[in-house]
């Protein structure tokens, strides 16, 4: 398979099961302000990392060492994954992770946030539970960070509730896993490793965005690209889309790296995947229009404008990017001056249209039909 072969080009180990090579990860934790309400809240934290420590290294021989505890104020008004995302520091030798805990958002099912071969994890706490509870929680998503996924099985640490053992398919997962280096992702594991990790998931029956090997590069190309890192953003997300060609969120942030990077045939042709999987996506058909514009198809582009008007509510934006392109359609000049007078008379604030209708009036006195 091409992925697999793209996958070993840049590995960063063999990646041998991990009951053969026992392993120690050095844990890094951060304890946000309501964790810290706890008057004991370091050892707390030591005696969870101790717990979980002793059900890992009895199955898999992986140890929990706490490296270090720290207190963390992130913004109130980040989401659980931007919260996860600010977890970060110096990792070596690809051994440290870096676990935060935080209050619960919601009331949703999954007692945390982890993404498959990253070594950030949040997990919340839930001071009304028993320690034990939260000692499985904490399991649960270290799971997770392993590239395992949801488990049918009721007993599982990896069903939602969590159980308290580990499933044979859980097992395996994090047997594939268990050694390897999480720098890089999901390509920071072998082509054989990748290989046997998508076995796995395909005989599990389970769904398409349970694959830890999109779930991996998904968040990572969305994080490149979000971090202005977007020539980095191209392969994750090309990978992403050959696992899973439907998933229009892929094409979509594959469309908006090609379009910031001046590619625009091939922004074009992933926009048009977009709309090919979601007719009513406005932005995507506004952007398709942007591309084919500036790829020099302003009669394509006149189309996919109006198709985007068509999609969503009035949008004078919209109706300046169609005046826009009718600029630079010949013999549409007329037509073009018309629709950006109608925009400014909506919205005499529009400075994009008010600059298009300066250029478009001036190409009319040179002559230009």
């Amino acid at each position: 398979m091409r992925r697999l072969l793209l996958l070993g080009a840049i590995a960063l180990c063999a990646c041998h099961r991990a009951t053969e090579h026992p392993r120690t990860l050095r844990v890094l934790v951060a304890a946000d302000p309501t964790f810290r309400e706890r008057s004991n809240w370091r050892e707390v934290i030591t005696s969870r990392l101790h717990e979980v420590s002793s059900i890992y290294a009895a199955r898999f021989g992986i140890s929990l060492e706490l490296a270090g505890a720290s207190e963390w104020s992130p913004e109130p008004q980040l989401s659980p994954e931007e919260k996860r995302r600010r977890l970060s520091g110096y990792n070596s030798d690809g051994n440290a992770v870096f676990l935060g805990f935080a209050a619960p958002v919601g009331d949703g099912a999954e007692p945390g946030v982890a993404v498959s071969f990253d070594p950030r994890v949040l997990v919340f706490d839930f001071p009304a539970r028993s320690e034990r509870q939260n000692e499985l929680f904490l399991a649960h998503e270290l799971g997770h960070m392993f590239g395992a996924w949801h488990s049918p099985d009721g007993s599982s640490l990896l069903h939602l509730p969590p159980g308290a053992s580990f499933d044979d398919t859980t097992t395996e997962s994090i047997r594939l896993s268990g050694s390897c280096d999480f720098r890089a992702g999901a390509a920071g594991l072998s082509h054989e490793t990748a290989d046997q990790v998508a076995k796995l998931w395909s005989a599990s029956n389970s769904n398409m965005a349970s694959n830890p090997l999109l779930d991996s590069y998904m968040h990572m190309g969305h994080e490149l690209l979000n971090t202005g890192h977007v020539q980095q953003a191209i392969e994750p997300l090309s990978r992403a889309i050959e696992l899973a060609p439907g998933d229009e969120n892929a094409h979509y942030m594959l469309a908006s790296a090609d379009l910031a990077l001046n590619r625009f045939a091939a922004a074009a042709g992933e926009f048009r995947k977009v709309v090919e999987l979601n007719p009513r996506h406005v932005t995507a058909w506004n952007n398709l229009g942007g591309a084919l514009l500036e790829s020099g198809q302003p009669e394509e582009a006149v189309a996919a404008f109006r198709k985007a008007l068509e999609m969503g509510p009035p949008n004078q934006t919209i109706r300046s990017n169609i005046a826009t392109a009718l600029v630079r359609t010949p013999g549409h000049l007329d037509e073009a001056i018309a629709e950006l007078q109608e925009v400014l008379r909506k919205d005499p604030n529009e400075e994009h249209a008010r600059e298009a209708l300066t250029a478009a009036l001036a190409a009319r006195q040179r002559g230009l039909k």
